[in-house]
């Protein structure tokens, strides 16, 4: 019997002992920044695509929407704009440059391993995200990833008989290294409901309620539109009423769309809808400068001379369609001056 208990008791320390140097096994992993990518796109952000796709929706007559939808080649370029903007050597292939410098993005320290660099992927449903890092000293380093596979929605929904748009983010696997660790948040949830009522879920749901929802079952966080009002305006705002007749008026139209596929993602905003299809009015002689602006009223006075003759009680000053539209052509025209004064 007591030869019994020292085995359990050497297992369960040897179980102990092994479960770190296991844990860390797993976990190792190797990561290498996507620097085709960055050579490809360099120089790229996320303010030059925006600019080009608008740039594109405009000289498009025929577009129907304006898609800010970039390739995961753009988009790990764009990136390393963002988190390597403070080194400007990252991924860098010229072998005269400092190898720290070319291979961390954000170092550690002197020779203690870094931050090195955020690899994108688009997919039909969402997209997938890993980052990777070492740690150590004297050129003897841990490496590991964080890796997360993400799907993202945008749909309309009914909530209170009222149709809006919902924008739903779900998590479908979160590893480090190589190691599955989204099945603690079911273990945490099952320890969190021995003691409290509503669980794990429940107390996250209660810490972001009033700007979010989450649910712990189906790894599912979500906003709709009177989220995004309430996050971004308070009641008292005196913008509330705009904020909520501009969403109102894109839940209405549905001009938000997903716009993710095979190695391409991004929204598309339905824009196309709110093309006039007015042609615009052609003036014959446009206003040049304020001569020939006096010169049109000038002209004009003779109106106001004819209507003093007939007599009255009031003064009719009758201008034409065609000179109305130049003066407003001259007024508004590109500049959008409106503090000249007749």
């Amino acid at each position: 019997m007591f030869k019994w208990i020292k085995r359990v008791i050497k297992l369960a320390l040897l179980l102990i002992v092994l479960t770190p140097v296991i844990v860390l096994v797993v976990m190792y992993k190797g990561y290498s920044a996507p620097v085709d990518d960055f050579s490809a796109n360099e120089g790229l952000s996320f303010n030059d695509i925006a600019s080009n796709k608008l740039d594109e929706f405009i000289a498009d007559e025929n577009a129907l929407s304006f898609d800010f939808v970039l390739t995961s080649s753009e988009a790990n370029a764009a990136l390393k704009d963002i988190y390597a903007a403070e080194n400007p050597d990252f991924g860098k292939t010229d072998e005269t440059i400092d190898l720290n410098a070319r291979k961390y993005a954000i170092a550690f320290g002197n020779n203690n391993g870094g931050f090195k660099g955020v690899t994108l992927a688009f997919n039909e449903t969402g997209l997938t995200i890993e980052a990777g890092l070492d740690a150590g000293f004297s050129n003897i380093y841990y490496q590991t990833t964080l890796y997360l596979d993400l799907d993202i929605n945008i749909e309309q929904v009914e909530v209170d008989n009222e149709l809006i748009t919902q924008y739903k983010l779900t998590i479908k696997e979160i590893k480090f290294g190589n190691m599955p660790i989204l099945w603690m948040y079911d273990a945490a949830d099952f320890i969190v409901s021995r003691f409290t009522e509503d669980g794990l879920n429940g107390l996250i749901q209660n810490a972001v309620s009033g700007f979010g929802n989450y649910d712990l079952k189906t790894k599912s966080i979500w906003v709709n539109t009177k989220d995004l009002i309430n996050l971004i305006s308070k009641e008292d705002d005196p913008n509330r009423l705009m904020i909520e007749a501009l969403l109102g008026f894109v839940d209405e139209e549905e001009l938000l769309v997903s716009g993710f596929g095979e190695d391409v993602g991004g929204i598309g905003i339905a824009l196309g809808k709110m093309r006039s299809t007015e042609t615009p009015y052609q003036t014959t002689n446009q206003i040049s400068d304020e001569t020939e602006l006096n010169n049109m009223f000038e002209s004009q006075l003779t109106t106001l001379l004819l209507s003093s003759i007939t007599g009255g009680s009031s003064l009719n000053y009758d201008m034409h369609e065609e000179t109305f539209n130049q003066l407003i052509e001259y007024y508004v025209g590109e500049s959008m001056d409106m503090s000249q004064t007749f």
